[in-house]
């Protein structure tokens, strides 16, 4: 047994280290205008996300600003394949949100249901691209009376 004993302890500390390391996700990033496809009525004059990720645990964080109105921040902090979706209301609406992962994607679904029972998906597909310098998020919006297919991407922000 003792001879296993460094062995065991390099595997621990291996693996506790790599929960830790934060994955080519985390970061600061922003908006490029010029390569995103938005099909929202009304998109941002800029956008700032920051995400950090463990590999295990999302944390994602964006301000969307407007030349008319109002900055607007959306967070939310999720495990990935959590057996469970995250439940939050925000009134009007409720969000049944999972993050999963397809290969070196990762995939935000979101069912949204209005105080007055309409419902409304969204899906978000997160992935990197040009050595990971750039994010792409793929978002498909649905409501009953609409449907929206936004491609955001955002260019990493130097340290």
């Amino acid at each position: 047994m003792r001879r296993f004993l460094p062995t065991l302890a390099l595997f621990f500390a291996a693996t506790f280290l790599s929960a830790q390391t934060p994955s080519p996700f985390s970061g600061t990033w922003k908006l490029n205008p010029s390569k995103s496809k938005l099909q929202t009525p009304q998109p941002p004059s800029t956008s700032t996300v920051i995400i950090t990720f463990n590999g295990t645990h999302w944390h994602y964080q964006r301000t969307h600003e407007y030349s008319a109105r109002k900055p607007e921040t959306f967070s939310i902090d999720l495990d990935v394949n959590a057996p469970q979706p995250h439940i939050e209301k925000d009134a009007p609406f409720t969000f049944s949100s999972r993050l999963t992962r397809e290969g070196a994607t990762l995939v935000l679904h979101e069912d949204i249901t209005a105080s007055n029972g309409q419902k409304a998906t969204s899906t978000i597909r997160y992935t990197l691209a040009n050595n990971a310098q750039t994010l792409v998020e793929l978002e498909h919006k649905q409501t009953p009376s609409h449907d929206e297919l936004n491609r955001w991407v955002f260019d990493r922000v130097a340290k």
